[in-house]
């Protein structure tokens, strides 16, 4: 489920946002057939205006798009072929999302207005702060939801009499990134957040949040405050001037999980290094290519994408925010993937409300604060299909309903026959028989309703009935037309349609088989044995002992241990020489293979001849010794030892076959004068 949500989220990240920059939008010319499926103008300029913004490193021409459409084009046939869109999971989900984009429509243009308004003059400020959350269901009982509160209440008491939040957050909070998490593989644990989000600004957290957060006096505890997600509080640690938009170029240097602390301070030490040699006049663009481990970025010199402050980790942002003028260079930042040297390339403020009104209304538009005014929303609608209510009729309805209306066990026998018209809207007419049929199902759920007041009748209780009812009816109604009326929600909605289709299918044909295929991928490994190779490796012995009482008493047992080491001694044996010392020394041995580049101690004395020994009595009276056993020349690689790198390449098998196939199946046809017309 997570890789379909990520997944998702990559097709329709700025789904909405193109319809005001399209000119094509209404432009209904074939530009191309996948198959026996015309693909329009407007579709595909749709989509091609959304994926090359500004911000996209790797825009496509037209041309290139058009291919990689069509291929996607293709695989959602497919997906069709093998009915995938007939599955009532598919067809849940997709109901789903169209309830979602629905919410736009229906709200009223003054409220969206002062949202925009009010989001703008929170984009100005930047926000850092921590939380605590208590789930509780949107839906939840009485009971459940009164447990809920006590709980955050208490929690709340106890950081206002001292304790620290971030100790508190990460041992209560129900948001699971405020703890440690065990790593697999009996790995370091990760660390959690305590509780600590990092900073945005408005419209990057749901509207609740954001308003308790900009509310907040700075370091202090917020009110109890609830969302979509359940009770929170939270506690805003820093406010600065917005940052706006910033591009920044990095030299990463990657930590593991598994990594030593030893193994990260050669790391820093390494960082250290190459900010030195910075310092000292060194090319930037040689030392990315030399020593970063961002392989995505090393071909642009290591420029990462534009970002905002809630895009990158909260240490990163404040070592940017220090960075003035365009090429200032920051010394080594930690961040929970490394260290990272940042330089900064460009900084765009935070644009004019003029310039940013139309996308941050997109946005409001798309979030929990646009469901407000559905009065006005209903009038509105009542009025384009012109409602008409037949007032003599209800009065009939009323007069006629018996009087078990008032107890929840209504007889509707003495209204059954009516059938009468009660409204009008546009070409459709609700009848008595229609409002029957929403009392009972109403009345079908009457443990979850409020009694009903001594002073109301039949005629009270069914006006109210009546328009909820009618209300209701006037949203649905609206709501069955969108696709008609709106050309940018029914393609959007196409979008998600397809892109669901897209992930199913990627998940049968290539995902699914590069996973539980194993001998597929083994043949597959077999077939291409020599792509998979070692370097030339260093084989490696790595010692450290702590506890010895001076560095005499070490410096002598570190000569012992290197002529141990020399003499073949195994690990236990080396041990049990030292077994008698008082305090016990603490021994951690570690062997390995490892090819150039990986630890800088290795690389220093990568070119002396094997067997060779580097060892030290560090200040503590602890020994570290490096022993280069010998070198392992260039050999095969097991599947084991490189299992992820194989399945990634025979998922790229696998789909290279699948689109020859596709291709011979969905031949494209592309109109090329409609496409000379667009380029």
């Amino acid at each position: 489920m997570l890789k379909r949500i990520v997944f998702c989220s990559l097709i329709f990240s700025a789904a909405g946002l193109f319809a005001q920059d399209n000119p094509y939008l209404n432009d209904e010319r074939v530009l191309m057939t996948v198959g026996d499926t015309p693909v329009t103008v407007s579709e595909f300029m749709s989509i091609y205006i959304k994926n090359n913004r500004d911000d996209v490193l790797d825009k496509k021409t037209v041309e290139e798009y058009v291919e990689m459409y069509a291929n996607f084009k293709a695989k959602v046939n497919e997906a069709r072929a093998q009915q995938l869109d007939t599955a009532g999971s598919f067809r849940k989900e997709l109901s789903g999302y169209r309830k979602d984009l629905a919410k736009p429509y229906f709200v009223e243009e003054q409220v969206i207005d002062r949202l925009v308004d009010e989001a703008y003059q929170r984009m100005q400020e930047d926000i850092r702060a921590s939380h605590i959350l208590i789930f509780c269901n949107e839906n939840a009982t009485p009971k459940d939801t009164l447990a809920a509160y006590r709980k955050i209440e208490n929690i709340r008491k106890r950081i206002l009499k001292g304790e620290d939040f971030g100790a508190v957050a990460a041992e209560t909070s129900d948001d699971p990134s405020a703890k440690d998490q065990p790593a697999p593989n009996n790995q370091s644990v990760l660390k959690g957040n305590r509780g600590d989000l990092g900073y945005f600004t408005a419209l990057n957290m749901v509207y609740p949040f954001e308003t308790a957060a900009y509310a907040a006096q700075a370091n202090s505890v917020s009110p109890i405050f609830r969302t979509s997600f359940g009770y929170h509080i939270l506690k805003t640690t820093d406010r600065q001037p917005a940052l706006g938009s910033v591009q920044v170029a990095h030299i990463f240097f990657q930590s593991k999980p598994e990594y030593t602390e030893e193994q990260n301070d050669s790391l820093l030490r390494l960082a250290n290094s190459v900010y030195e040699k910075l310092q000292n006049d060194g090319q930037w663009e040689s030392l990315v290519r030399q020593y970063s481990n961002d392989k995505a970025t090393i071909s642009y010199n290591g420029v990462l994408p534009w970002f905002t402050c809630n895009r990158m980790d909260p240490n990163f942002i404040a070592t940017v925010r220090k960075l003035k003028n365009k090429g200032d260079i920051a010394p080594p930042v930690k961040t929970d993937f490394g260290y990272h040297i940042v330089r900064l390339e460009d900084t765009k403020p935070v644009p004019p409300f003029e310039e940013l009104k139309g996308d941050i209304r997109s946005k409001v538009l798309r979030d929990s604060r646009s469901e407000l005014s559905a009065e006005t929303i209903i009038e509105k609608i009542k009025k384009e299909y012109t409602y008409t209510v037949y007032p003599e009729n209800l009065k009939k309805f009323q007069t006629q309903c018996d009087a078990s209306l008032l107890s929840g066990e209504w007889d509707s026998e003495s209204v059954m026959k009516l059938g009468l018209p009660l409204f009008k809207l546009g070409d459709t007419i609700l009848t008595t028989n229609d409002f029957i049929e929403y009392i009972e199902t109403k009345l079908s759920g009457k443990q979850e309703e409020s009694p009903l007041a001594s002073t109301e009748t039949v005629e009270t209780v069914s006006a109210k009935h009546f328009k909820t009812w009618s209300d209701n009816i006037c949203l649905a109604y609206e709501d069955n037309r969108l696709e008609q009326k709106y050309p940018n929600f029914r393609i959007t909605l196409d979008e998600y349609h397809n892109g669901i289709l897209l992930y199913e299918v990627i998940e049968k044909e290539i995902w699914g088989r590069s996973t539980t295929d194993t001998i597929g991928l083994e043949t597959f490994f077999e077939s291409n044995r020599d792509k998979y190779v070692w370097g030339e490796r260093r084989d490696f012995t790595v010692l450290h002992a702590l506890s010895f009482n001076s560095a005499k008493e070490a410096e002598k047992a570190k000569s012992s241990i290197v002529k141990m080491l020399n003499k073949g001694k195994s690990d236990d044996e080396i041990q049990a020489a030292f077994s008698k010392n008082d305090p016990p020394v603490v021994f951690k041995i570690v062997h390995g293979k490892a090819e150039k580049g990986v630890n800088q101690e290795i690389d220093a004395a990568w070119n002396t001849p094997a067997p060779h020994t580097v060892s030290q009595v560090l200040p503590d009276n602890g020994i570290e010794i490096l022993r280069i056993n010998k070198t392992v020349t260039p050999e095969r690689k097991q599947l084991n030892e490189t299992r992820g790198l194989a399945i990634i390449d025979y998922q790229e098998y696998l789909e290279k076959t699948w689109l020859e196939m596709l291709s011979k199946k969905y031949p494209i046809k592309v109109n090329q004068e409609v496409l000379e017309s667009i380029k």
